[in-house]
């Protein structure tokens, strides 16, 4: 097992997830990647709830993962749930967040706003060059999202 920056995505193949999930597991949790997923492998079911607030995979609703154990097998469900976004939004605004969390907290913003994943996109394209101060994160990120 790698740990929880080496996430599962829907699109790992086989031989990646073997080395990723011991073998003999009828059931596998993980997280970390905002994006729910079930996939069942070598009679494992591989279980990712998502993300309550804050999803990357395009749909902006909540989601957790349910497990019911019957008939001597795990059945996972992935369970989506709207909430109140205006409400979320206007804390994001009013709780000072944007104002005071620096150029990061823009990007989180965005992500939540759009349900999907931009920090590894905006790390790969400018964080060398925050490091060598060829560029603020400030720049970096009015850049990003222009």
């Amino acid at each position: 097992m790698l740990g929880n920056r080496s996430g599962i995505m829907p699109h790992i193949d086989d031989e990646e997830l073997a080395r990723r999930i011991p073998p003999g597991l009828s059931v596998f949790l993980t997280a970390h990647t905002h994006r729910p997923l079930i996939r069942r492998f070598n009679g494992c079911e591989i279980v990712n709830s998502g993300s309550a607030g804050s999803p990357f995979d395009g749909d902006p609703r909540a989601s957790y993962a349910q497990l019911e154990y019957r008939d001597g097998a795990w059945r996972p469900t992935i369970i989506r749930l709207d909430y109140d976004r205006e409400a979320t939004e206007k804390t994001y605004h009013d709780s000072g967040f944007l104002d005071e969390g620096g150029p990061i907290a823009r990007l989180i913003f965005e992500e939540w706003k759009n349900a999907a994943s931009l920090m590894p996109a905006w790390r790969r394209q400018y964080m060398e060059a925050i490091r060598q101060g060829d560029i603020s994160a400030d720049q970096a990120v009015e850049a990003f999202l222009a």
